[in-house]
């Protein structure tokens, strides 16, 4: 599906947007970040090395596949606060045993350390010093706050500040992890920017008072591709971090 540019868009409506707004957060995985490939690489890499028998596109899907369900069983009460790394890590145990996989602990915690070395989009680094320029910009992420510092270092990512459902202690499906991260900048919700390539979390947020962006990650999931949500349901839609940036008047650099 074709994505309208924000060259295509209003572009009136994006500058009142700029006008609005003090800060610009984003969400990571998927959407600063090529969690997918950089996973696969990784997995192939390491199962090349050990003589391991894995199919590493559909070991990182499953694994990646945990990820909703085991953040809901924090959010259920049915397990005690746990963060990213430590839900990922008990994916992963899952998954290597039913592949009968015996792999070492010290393979293990570097498996889970993955999740810390996500290659960037080619447009994330460039267009988040862009929006500096003119905004707080920032993380609102399900990762802990280890794990985004290490992966802002790996991936060149210029954050003023990082923001994580660790410092709520609830995952983003639950509404107060906004509510507390945005109340942290002491800024109200009517003055940040969220910035997702899920047309499903921006739609929770804008209920919530917040500006939304729209970035299209047509490969996020490999073939299987992601779609723009209706015009109407976001205040800017682009293709990437530095048309963002142009689009909210960021000045080249």
């Amino acid at each position: 599906m074709n994505t309208p540019s924000a060259s295509e868009l209003d572009v009136d409506q994006s500058e009142q947007v700029a006008d609005r707004i003090e800060v610009v957060l984003c969400d990571v995985f998927g959407t600063v970040v090529d969690w997918r490939g950089s996973i696969i690489r990784q997995l192939e890499t390491m199962s090349d090395s050990r003589g391991w028998d894995i199919d590493a596109s559909t070991f990182a899907d499953e694994w990646r596949g945990q990820y909703g369900p085991s953040m809901n069983r924090v959010l259920a009460g049915e397990v005690q606060w746990t963060n990213l790394d430590e839900l990922h890590r008990a994916s992963l145990l899952t998954l290597l045993d039913e592949r009968s996989i015996a792999a070492s602990q010290e393979d293990i915690d570097a498996m889970v350390k993955f999740w810390h070395r996500l290659d960037p989009w080619p447009d994330s680094a460039s267009g988040i010093r862009r929006l500096k320029q003119r905004f707080i910009v920032g993380t609102m992420s399900n990762g802990n706050v280890a794990l985004l510092t290490n992966l802002a270092k790996y991936a060149g990512l210029d954050w003023d500040v990082i923001l994580s459902a660790e410092l709520a202690r609830r995952y983003k499906k639950d509404l107060d992890s906004y509510r507390h991260n945005v109340a942290l900048l002491d800024r109200p919700l009517s003055k940040v920017l969220m910035v997702a390539a899920h047309p499903g979390e921006l739609n929770v947020v804008s209920g919530l008072g917040m500006r939304t962006a729209f970035v299209h990650r047509p490969h996020e999931f490999g073939d299987s591709g992601q779609s723009l949500p209706p015009d109407q349901s976001v205040d800017v839609a682009c293709e990437g971090f530095d048309e963002l940036a142009t689009a909210l008047g960021a000045l080249p650099m």
